[in-house]
């Protein structure tokens, strides 16, 4: 497989799954490989760094919409661990 198609691919990955070595074995190419083409070319780091943002961001999301998932379904457990972490009130009531 052509570099510039490797690459690309691999930011595609790297957007869902923000984890650079498991993006690298699914490719079968080295960190080193991934460092290097930071190094090599600027554009590629500008979008490496967008890819493992937005790939953050996506996790989070799912995170965070199993957590309502288990509010809706009555988890007392996630219900508080979201008052926990998003109202300022809840924070130090124990």
């Amino acid at each position: 497989m052509k570099k510039h198609k490797l690459k690309k691919l691999f930011l595609e990955e790297l957007a869902k799954t923000p984890i650079i070595s498991a993006v690298c074995k699914r490719f079968d190419i080295s960190r080193q490989t991934v460092y290097r083409w930071k190094e090599e070319d600027k554009g590629f780091l500008e979008e490496f760094e967008r890819a493992l943002i937005d790939g953050t961001e996506n996790i989070s999301d799912l995170a965070e919409s199993k957590i309502l998932s288990k509010i809706n379904e009555g988890d007392f457990k996630a219900a508080t661990y979201w008052l926990d972490n998003h109202k300022m009130a809840y924070r130090d009531w124990e």
